[in-house]
């Protein structure tokens, strides 16, 4: 001790000595965690940052598979977890952004559509900036929050009791009010806790922890491993969820598989990539609901517990998983499928279209001066993907964006998918969706474009991915919406196919206003922001076909008469270089698909 303070030794030791560990214990079972704390007829919130919370749901599938709990699911993204909820007879509502398969490529999954068509379950759609929204308004203790994130759109009309539009009294803008949601219990995965419950995140965070900060009855909380209150003041920057909001922290190592976890920039725990192998087995096995039967008795009923769980998958397996987690493990996939990266010249239709993309988000970028471009899913992503590359190639300075909180990544080849971890390491930032769409996607300094895809669009740029009414249940909105009625603007990748270009859309997951650029693997189309119908501009050469029969052939697919431009042009072939770059970045060819 300091012999000027030798006085204060008594007071120093039993006063203001900070313990190594402290607070009461929330460290229990799992089982227990979940039986303690959820009851039939909640509104159960899964938090989704980069991790979700399966080692949990999976308790809970077991506790209350066919008993008809009734429950509400809120989720940022109804997947996997979902279709596994719904097969169980667990759920009467989902409130959520995404309703589908994830992986390999987004799309429609036919157990959500079953659910739809049946009406036995509720299907409550909203985008990921009013869905992050609404938690945060509850989070805060608030009625609401405004936000002009859903307007022009079928939510808002579907929505009504939740949602209201409205004038702003300071400049008069139209405005949308979303009411606060607030959940009973919270699921979350984080990295670490204390016993008392202090629970440390790795980012991104996707929705952030306003869910679990809303839900009524604390959070239910599994990590990666349990650690001494030193461990978390020492790392207290990376602590998201403070101990009087939990109810209950598991142990639960592997907690996010399926899905993986990137534990840096501390490497207490090692981070897993996702199991794509086992992600794939589980789509392929809720097609059939014999096989969808045998997989859950041996992935989820079968289990006694999550260590049981473990021993299936298997030491090898997951250790292979911790490699597939290392920054450079791209390199090695890129290797392993090389051979799969064709040279030929000859491009396929989504190649060209891909490309033309590209070229089309470039050129806006020099003109307008953006300096952001939001990356969507599939060909959109790999068109906003090759723009960022050809960009800084020419000296103009632009960062990417995605909306589960990546900012001025650099993509990595060998997958095309979205949110791949392998472009975490490189981010310039990582952060949330509430950041990533509202701050940055809609900020007024910075001038970002969206590139997105679509199930379907009309003659005026309006976007349908979330249904087609008493038909089909499609994906959602995602962070769509959003972007449409931020962005500067935005440029769609859509093919050009019967059914997926009308008159008029039937559900409009995001309007058009906005829209500037439409690109199908057949034509490109053009028009002013605004409520303009769009106006055929180029064509895509197609053998020795003139163009009067090409305009032909477009017009027999269009639900309408489309404007033609006068100086109508041709889309000039991919370049030898792009071609190689988006068939790097796609090797499997999971959106660079060939023709049917």
């Amino acid at each position: 001790m300091i012999p000027h303070l030798s006085r204060f030794g008594r007071a120093l030791d039993q006063v203001f000595n900070v313990p190594p560990a402290e607070g009461p214990t929330r460290v229990t079972d799992l089982k227990t965690a979940i039986l303690e704390n959820i009851k039939p007829g909640m509104a159960l919130h899964t938090l989704v940052t980069h991790a979700f919370p399966y080692g949990l749901i999976n308790e809970v599938l077991r506790q209350f598979w066919k008993k008809d709990p009734k429950f509400t699911l809120v989720t940022l993204g109804a997947v996997n977890h979902a279709v596994m909820m719904l097969e169980g007879g667990l759920l009467e509502r989902i409130v959520t952004t995404y309703c589908g398969d994830v992986y390999p490529a987004p799309g429609p999954n036919p157990n959500f559509n079953t659910a739809y068509l049946g009406k036995n379950v509720t299907i409550e759609n909203w985008s990921v900036l009013s869905f992050c929204l609404r938690l945060l308004a509850g989070a805060l203790n608030l009625a609401g929050i405004p936000s002009g994130s859903l307007i022009g759109s079928s939510m808002a009309e579907d929505n009504s009791d939740a949602y209201a539009a409205f004038k702003d009294p300071f400049e008069g803008r139209e405005q949308g009010f979303v009411k606060a949601l607030r959940p009973d219990v919270s699921l979350v995965h984080g990295w670490v806790a204390d016993a008392a419950g202090n629970v440390l995140f790795s980012p991104p965070l996707a929705e952030n922890l306003w869910g679990a900060l809303a839900a009524k009855n604390g959070a239910i909380v599994s990590v990666e491993k349990i650690v001494d209150t030193d461990f978390i003041r020492a790392n207290s920057h990376l602590t998201r969820l403070p101990a009087q909001l939990v109810r209950a922290v598991v142990e639960l190592p592997f907690g996010a598989h399926p899905g993986g976890f990137f534990g840096r920039p501390i490497p207490t725990c090692k981070s897993y990539a996702e199991d794509y192998d086992f992600i794939v087995d589980f789509r392929n096995a809720n097609r059939d609901p014999e096989k969808f039967a045998a997989w859950l008795d041996q992935w989820v009923l079968g289990c006694r517990d999550h260590q049981d769980y473990l021993k299936k998958i298997g030491p090898s397996r997951l250790t292979d998983l911790i490699q597939k987690g290392r920054p450079d493990a791209w390199e090695d996939e890129l290797a392993r499928l090389a051979e799969l990266i064709s040279d030929d010249p000859l491009a396929l239709p989504t190649e060209i279209m891909t490309v033309e993309a590209a070229r089309r988000i470039y050129r806006r970028c020099k003109d307008e001066g953006y300096s952001l471009i939001l990356a969507g899913q599939g060909t959109s992503n790999l068109a906003a993907w090759l723009a960022s590359f050809l960009l800084k190639s020419d000296a103009h300075q632009v960062d990417l964006v995605a909306e589960t909180g990546f900012y001025g990544y650099a993509p990595r080849p060998a997958s095309p998918f979205l949110f791949n971890f392998a472009n975490i390491p490189n981010c310039k930032m990582l952060t949330d969706s509430l950041f990533s769409l509202g701050g940055l996607v809609g900020s007024h300094c910075a001038g970002c474009i969206g590139s997105l895809s679509a199930g379907q669009v009309d003659k005026f740029a309006d976007i349908n991915s979330t249904l087609i009414p008493d038909v089909m249940y499609l994906v959602g909105s995602g962070g769509a919406c959003d972007v449409l009625n931020t962005a500067r603007e935005t440029i769609l990748t859509v093919p050009l196919a019967p059914l997926r270009y009308l008159d008029r859309v039937p559900y409009i997951t995001g309007p058009g206003s906005r829209v500037t650029t439409v690109v199908s693997d057949k034509c490109v189309f053009v028009k002013q922001p605004g409520r303009q119908e769009l106006r055929l501009v180029s064509l895509v050469k197609d053998g020795d076909r003139s163009d009067e029969e090409i305009v032909s052939q477009i017009k027999g697919i269009l639900g309408w008469d489309p404007k033609i431009d006068q100086n109508l042009d041709w889309v000039k072939p991919p370049e030898q270089d792009h071609l190689l770059t988006i068939r790097m970045l796609d090797p499997r060819r999971v959106f660079l698909k060939p023709p049917k």
